[in-house]
């Protein structure tokens, strides 16, 4: 019976890549979110505390940034954020680094929900998946600390994995393809395959590789096609456990493919980065296998080493565990130098060594332990093909010699590293497992509702507990049909001298009606595009009083002569329909969404 479930199982090195970049993103999403701190974040920005909290906020969301409005404690946040992000990547403390970064990651879109957009949806949601998956099983700062010596795991159940987590990571993945396919309704996918020409001609959007695509619209035509058939057809591909291997091989080849075209056509952010970095963790064993198959990258008969440490030396210790991760891809055996008479023996007769590494009947010491290490790891095994063996072994002799001088102070820079007795479980505790079929059934449920039955009603209970969590989730991603509402906005204002303004470039002067010459680079960043289209649509008619008041505070603060205030001004977007393929686009309109006038008494 296994073999039908094996297509929700998870394979650990998997794991410990989508780790790795979901690290990496929380850094990148920081640093980004860090630019507009102010703007988006702090009180004197588009979306004060004070009117989120009693006009716009859900009472179950939860936010760190509720508490305070203050750029200061918003970089805080950010910074923790960041530093989160960054233990999540090397696997230090992993489940609370993953936790503290779903926090955080709640806190900043719970405080401005006008910036987000289906990246940051699925980003959070996988997040809260992570909590329930063995993430620091390989490859992680948590395994490199553990004071246990163990061996490389060697068989199919050291490898993969089946957990109340595994299941829900699969089976979201396949309902956010599934769900966005059924919601894509409109004719313009199936059966008139216009739907991609109309999203690269979203210029806001387009690449300039998208920009010649729109010469080419049969070929857009079948893209269009294949876009919607691969987005239900890859999922039943993951799913699938006849010839397991080839066949989700493929499914997730489709679906990456189908990210890179997004990539290359499309600026959507981090959307399809997140995507693709959780792909990676559902190809099956036999496919990590191949890739880190030591012919293969190694390029050189190898054998599994042996990396003996000082018992004494935690410096030594943690440094050994550091190299078997990071550098040997856990394709080693760390062991104790004490716990071996021969070793110890050996070890005692080298008194400036710290190591002994162990290859077949071959002792080595020092600084040729480290060249062995590197014949055997598959970052470097490949160069040292050429590399002249005799200066190698002066450098790394050298540098083993530096290390041993400057060992009480490497000790002490490290030892936040810290040890723990026993390496990461493979499998969650039953407790943290219960709880994840328990999410599965409900996000299976809300899915399914949303997408298929949205007759059938949704107890308030559940739809408490997912505004809590921020497990809401609605896959509408160019559903039913790509928006044809493109365009650019001019923001016209006046001084108090009478002076006009480009309010949105902080430029004096007339304002251009003109198109700029490229529209997705109006924008500073991913974040102020999603705002600003936000404000164009009625949904949001509500925030823009509050951009406006932000506007008249951006200029206004920074100009101390009475007469060059700014006192009002007028936001016009300039709306663009693109015609169907071979027709010319229609009359450009001016909508004028919001007047505003900076001195004008509330109330």
């Amino acid at each position: 019976m296994r073999w039908i479930l094996r297509p929700l199982s998870l394979d650990l090195r998997g794991l410990a890549a989508l780790r790795i970049l979901m690290g990496v993103l929380v850094m990148l999403d920081a640093l980004v979110r860090s630019s507009d701190l102010i703007a988006h974040y702090a009180d004197s920005g588009v979306l004060p505390r004070s009117v989120l909290l009693t006009e716009f906020s859900n009472p179950y969301h939860f936010s760190l940034l509720f508490l305070s409005g203050q750029p200061l404690w918003v970089g805080l946040c950010l910074l923790v954020y960041g530093c989160a992000g960054l233990a999540l990547a090397f696997g230090w403390r992993t489940w609370w680094s993953t936790l503290v970064a779903w926090l955080l990651m709640l806190s900043l879109h719970n405080r401005n929900p006008v910036v987000l957009n289906a990246g940051d949806v699925y980003f959070r949601v996988l997040l809260c998946w992570g909590l329930f998956l063995p993430l620091a099983a390989r490859c992680s700062l948590d395994r490199a600390r553990s004071l246990t010596g163990f061996k490389p795991a060697a068989n199919w159940s050291e490898q993969e994995v089946l957990t109340g987590g595994s299941v829900g990571l699969v089976l979201q993945v396949v309902l956010m393809y599934v769900c966005t396919a059924a919601l894509k309704t409109s004719t313009e996918w199936w059966p008139e395959g216009t739907a991609v020409w109309y999203a690269i001609t979203w210029e806001q959007f387009t690449t300039p590789l998208g920009d010649w695509l729109q010469n080419f619209p049969e070929l857009l035509r079948w893209l269009t096609w294949g876009v919607y058939g691969v987005e239900w057809v890859g999922p039943l591909l993951l799913l699938c456990p006849f010839w397991h291997v080839w066949i989700r091989t493929i499914g997730v080849l489709l679906l990456i493919s189908l990210h890179l075209g997004l990539i290359l056509t499309m600026e959507l952010g981090f959307f399809p980065w997140i995507c693709i970095a959780v792909l990676l963790s559902l190809f099956p064993k036999e496919i990590w296998d191949w890739l880190s198959s030591r012919n293969w990258l190694r390029q050189v008969p190898a054998e599994n080493l042996i990396l003996y440490y000082d018992q004494d030396c935690g410096f030594c210790r943690r440094m050994v565990g550091v190299l078997r991760e990071f550098v040997l891809f856990g394709r080693a055996e760390i062991q104790p130098i004490q716990a071996d008479p021969v070793v110890h023996a050996l070890f005692d007769n080298e008194a400036p060594s710290s190591w002994v590494v162990q290859q077949g009947e071959h002792y080595a010491f020092a600084g040729e332990g480290l060249w062995l290490v590197l014949q055997q790891s598959p970052w470097s095994a490949w160069s040292t093909r050429f590399l002249s063996e005799v200066k190698t072994l002066a450098l790394l002799e050298s540098l083993y010699a530096w290390v041993v001088r400057h060992r009480p102070q490497l000790g002490r820079s490290t030892a936040w590293i810290g040890s723990r007795p026993f390496p990461p479980k493979a499998v969650p505790n039953q407790y943290l497992s219960t709880v994840a079929l328990v999410l599965v059934v409900l996000v299976v449920g809300y899915n399914l509702r949303y997408s298929f039955f949205k007759e059938v009603p949704l107890p308030s209970s559940v739809k408490t507990l997912f505004a809590a969590l921020r497990l809401d989730q609605y896959w509408n991603m160019f559903s039913p049909q790509p928006s044809k509402d493109d365009g650019w906005f001019v923001m016209e204002g006046e001084l108090r001298d009478g002076t006009p303004i480009d309010v949105y470039r902080l430029q004096p002067g007339e304002v251009s009606f003109e198109k700029p010459d490229d529209p997705s680079a109006y924008y500073p960043n991913q974040r102020w595009r999603k705002y600003l289209m936000n404000l164009w649509l009625k949904k949001y008619k509500d925030y823009r009083l509050h951009y406006g008041r932000y506007l008249c505070r951006r200029w206004n603060s920074r100009e101390t002569e009475r007469e060059r205030k700014l006192t009002a001004f007028r936001i016009h977007f300039i709306l663009e329909r693109p015609g169907l393929p071979g027709q010319p686009a229609k009359p450009t309109e001016k909508r004028t969404i919001w007047r505003h006038e900076c001195f004008k008494k509330e109330g």
